[in-house]
């Protein structure tokens, strides 16, 4: 979740910046932009938990096991899931671009 909610911080940032090119191609210009830093805080956390399943007790196996498919699936969801969702509301007629008619977003003011 709160890769997304980086993503489409950067989406706004670079929608004053980049006015010039069609919103598909600016939000895959933020997903690309925001992945190298989500990839490293995935994988920070990634190896911390690990070290707690090869170093911590037996109690804590099984819940530092579900938490790693949890941080792993959220990853891909997070990141796979955004560029959908963010091109399907951000137009009502299906066109991308300066010409696009814009729905209302709580992010557009």
């Amino acid at each position: 979740m709160h890769d997304t909610i980086v993503v489409f911080d950067r989406v706004r940032e670079n929608s004053n910046v980049l006015r010039r090119i069609d919103y598909e191609t600016m939000v895959n210009h933020s997903i690309v932009q925001t992945l190298d830093r989500s990839i490293n805080t995935q994988l920070t956390v990634m190896l911390t938990l690990l070290a707690l399943v090869l170093f911590g007790g037996d109690s804590t196996r099984h819940f530092v096991l579900i938490l790693l498919v949890g941080i792993f699936s959220g990853t891909y969801s997070s990141i796979s899931t955004l560029r959908p969702f963010s091109l399907s509301g951000k137009t009502a007629n299906g066109k991308h671009g300066s010409n696009a008619k814009k729905t209302y977003s709580p992010c557009n003011k």
